[in-house]
């Protein structure tokens, strides 16, 4: 699927024309990401913070969240909260990796 969007004239070429306050704007065409690209951003930064199971200890339940449990626990000597999903849908793994991308940045 394509959007239009309003840019500044920057040269040639393209539909252009003035807006109302007599700015030159050029019309271009952008294609807008697919879910299926969205997922593909997501999971290539989701692995920079892959850890193995082995790695982990949890040792306390601390409390529950949208998507599960949340436990106290160590990770290679760092003390860490881990994240448990209980529901393993589609829809939640994707939340679920958006917010790991969004607290990770």
């Amino acid at each position: 699927e394509l959007i239009k969007s309003l840019e500044p004239a920057g040269g040639g070429g393209g539909g252009g024309g003035d807006d109302d306050n007599g700015n030159n704007i050029e019309l271009t065409r952008t294609r807008k990401k697919s879910v299926e690209e969205k997922d593909n951003i997501m999971s290539s930064m989701i692995n920079q913070y892959l850890l193995q199971p082995k790695d982990v200890i949890m040792t306390k339940k601390v409390g529950a969240g949208a998507f599960g449990e949340v436990f106290k626990g160590t990770c290679m000597g760092e003390l860490v909260a881990v994240k448990t999903m209980i529901d393993v849908t589609e829809a939640n793994v994707r939340e679920f990796k958006a917010e790991i991308v969004l607290t990770a940045t």
